[in-house]
């Protein structure tokens, strides 16, 4: 077991007149872990694009940048995984900014419309800020990444 393992599990130190607490922080590579594996479970970064739908994908982002947010309250600020999920949070903001309202007005049957394309212009751009955090965090932190999650990382081939 290593130290940092060890110091995790205590919180206080103490002699009978003297008491000494605190909460360790969470490793980044445990935090960027949690994270990835949030991220394997969104359909919206790895789906073809004519199976997703807009108020789905609208919620998921909704989703993601909740948990990123979570996820920073346990990073050290200024570190290069705060900055990395930061990225991935803000990744989600511009999408929802650029989207809104368009997962109401795109139907089933809208998906060669003007409105269409920008929602997937959109979605494209998501898919390639997260996928590159992901790649950077799981390089970092030795962190494998499941096969439909890694098809938006840099270099991927689409089908493999």
């Amino acid at each position: 077991m290593k130290f940092s393992e060890i110091a995790s599990r205590l919180n206080s130190v103490g002699i009978p007149w003297l008491s000494v607490g605190w909460t360790p922080a969470k490793p980044d590579a445990a935090i960027a872990r949690k994270a990835i594996r949030f991220l394997e479970d969104r359909r919206m970064l790895f789906n073809a694009c004519a199976q997703e739908d807009p108020h789905h994908c609208y919620l998921s982002a909704i989703e993601t940048r909740k948990a990123m947010t979570e996820a920073l309250s346990d990073a050290t600020e200024g570190s290069d995984l705060f900055k990395h999920l930061s990225a991935i949070r803000a990744a989600c903001r511009r999408f929802l900014d650029s989207t809104q309202g368009s997962e109401e007005r795109i139907g089933p049957r809208d998906f060669c419309d003007f409105r269409s394309g920008e929602f997937f212009i959109a979605l494209g751009e998501l898919r390639a800020s997260i996928g590159y955090h992901v790649a950077l965090m799981a390089s970092k932190w030795k962190i494998n990444v499941e096969n439909d999650l890694a098809r938006v990382l840099p270099g991927s081939i689409e089908g493999q």
